[in-house]
């Protein structure tokens, strides 16, 4: 199943994402299979991120609570309210294949490299 998972950070929180980014990153690279798409949210491109989204492809509701649980953001308190939703995908379109197919490459040419990268960098690979 798909899940939608949208979360909102606690205003009093903000520091856990410089402080925890890199673990979160990785934590994220070490569950592609199952962590989709993730990325933070902001009211406009290069302001403050205000909480996250996650594509999720879990067994159930839990085990997508599971996952994000084991996030480093969220055991350190970043987010005020996460939301589980089952997501019934209507279209994915080719632009979407193709950011995903680009993905999954960027992440065969990371893995074992033992790096992780920073949020810059993520942001600075952007799709479309």
């Amino acid at each position: 199943m798909l899940f939608a998972i949208p979360s909102k950070d606690n205003p009093e929180q903000l520091s856990v994402r410089g402080t925890h980014s890199a673990e979160h990153v990785s934590y994220l690279e070490q569950h592609t299979t199952s962590i989709l798409a993730a990325g933070a949210l902001r009211r406009e491109d290069g302001a403050v991120p205000m909480g996250g989204l996650w594509i999720v492809e879990a067994q159930s509701a839990q085990a997508a609570q599971a996952l994000v649980e084991a996030d480093p953001f969220f055991r350190e308190g970043l987010h005020l309210a996460v939301h589980i939703r089952h997501w019934g995908r209507a279209a994915w379109s080719d632009a979407f294949a193709a950011c995903v197919t680009a993905h999954q490459a960027d992440q065969t040419e990371f893995a074992g490299s033992g790096s992780v990268r920073s949020e810059e960098a993520l942001n600075n690979r952007r799709c479309g």
